[in-house]
């Protein structure tokens, strides 16, 4: 693959050379399974035909819209950079969740796992093997999976009431990982009711065992990787998982908005009731895509983020998604830790120091000698990859960059 960046944005994944536009990297399973869709719903399209079908079939009652085949939701949830130049992504339908390999050389594209047991998410690629270290979401909770290149040797290597992502391995070879994990609260009746601050830890895979390299009580630490000078960068915001104070404010709020919330409440059980019985929601108006998800909001580790309301409120096309309290954090091996960006939601390292980040509305570069460079700008940015071995000769200076604050 030639050198630049790979992102994910909107749930789809894109690539950006140096000098080039971006361009949308497509996937045959997903191009498959809509034309399935579209054949399925041609050869039944004589149920809906003729005087009255419609009406008869639900399509008056449930606005049935011929182009809904082509709308099914399949998101890239998860990318990374192989270790011979090809990339790794993971793909989710409605139904099932698969793992994907596009190769460079011939861009075909090899199906490494499908599963409907579970979701995956963060995937990471051991260049010296090409092993694969991955996320798997399940229902309350998260564990790290490791398989062989091929797609076999798949083994969950982490269990526990807790949340475990974003797994990376160490550099030179070694046979370990880091990843974060927060650990999971239940009530009595074994509900999930509450999640604790995210802590970065390292799994040895030959002894099984597991050392915290950071944590603080007061912050989440996501998204670990480590450097090849043993440095730990990571991305720390606050924590909130406490219960929030008593608020009289808030209270009157509550008391003032309980009518509508019920409203909306019973709508909704509604709406899953007739999802149930019929497929479809009441509420049809809009397109396909819009019907199923809300292109203004995305979940980044686990918090849902308003992209419009930020943009509205800064007024500027490249204000991030997330606040400034998110930053891009290096702790060197004497143990010290210093902030390198602020209002960073992913980022990714590359050889020789520089570090490729995004506040979720473009994507900057900062090299060894801290200079920050704006290397694109786009929408819902959620992860972004380096293909680079090397810093580009030319970029676009960032405008209004902020200078590093130490902690």
């Amino acid at each position: 693959m030639p050198s630049g960046i790979v992102y994910l944005s909107h749930g789809r994944l894109f690539f950006k050379a140096e000098e080039s536009p971006a361009t949308e990297i497509d996937s045959e399973f997903a191009q498959s399974i809509r034309q399935r869709a579209f054949e399925l719903q041609r050869r039944n399209a004589w149920k809906t035909q003729g005087r009255g079908a419609k009406f008869m079939s639900g399509g008056a009652l449930w606005g049935g819209d011929p182009e809904d085949a082509a709308g099914i939701k399949i998101v890239v949830t998860g990318c990374a950079r192989g270790s011979d130049g090809d990339l790794v992504y993971a793909l989710q339908s409605p139904e099932i969740s698969g793992l994907f390999r596009r190769k460079v050389d011939t861009l075909t594209e090899q199906r490494l796992l499908h599963t409907s047991d579970f979701k995956i998410g963060h995937i990471a690629v051991q260049r010296e093997t090409n092993r694969l270290a991955m996320s798997l979401q399940h229902r309350g909770g998260a564990t790290i999976a490791i398989m062989d290149g091929a797609g076999s040797g798949f083994a969950e290597v982490t269990q526990g009431e807790s949340a475990d992502e974003s797994p990376q391995w160490f550099p030179g070879g070694e046979n370990k990982i880091v990843f974060q994990s927060a650990g999971l609260a239940q009530n009595e009746q074994g509900h999930y009711v509450g999640k604790g601050p995210a802590a970065i830890q390292s799994l040895d895979l030959d002894s099984g065992a597991m050392t915290c390299l950071a944590e603080d009580s007061k912050f989440d630490l996501l998204g670990p990787q480590i450097a090849s000078d043993g440095s730990l960068y990571f991305i720390s915001r606050p924590y909130r998982g406490e219960r929030p104070r008593f608020n009289p404010l808030h209270l009157l709020e509550d008391i003032l908005l309980f009518p509508f919330r019920l409203i909306f409440a019973l709508f909704q059980y509604l709406n899953l009731l007739t999802m149930m019985y019929t497929g479809k929601p009441l509420a049809r108006s809009g397109n396909a895509q819009q019907r199923y998800a809300d292109a203004g909001r995305m979940m980044i580790w686990g918090n849902l983020i308003e992209a419009r309301k930020s943009l509205l409120e800064s007024g500027d096309e490249t204000s991030g998604l997330v606040p400034a309290s998110w930053e891009l954090c290096r702790k060197g091996a004497d143990g010290n830790t210093e902030v390198l960006a602020k209002g960073v939601l992913a980022f990714d390292l590359e050889r020789g120091g520089a570090v490729v980040y995004s506040n979720g509305a473009a994507i900057y570069r900062r090299d060894a000698n801290g200079k920050t460079s704006r290397i694109h700008k786009d929408s819902m940015i959620q992860q972004v990859i380096s293909v680079s071995d090397s810093v580009p000769s030319r970029t676009e200076p960032a405008s209004g960059a902020e200078v590093p604050a130490q902690p």
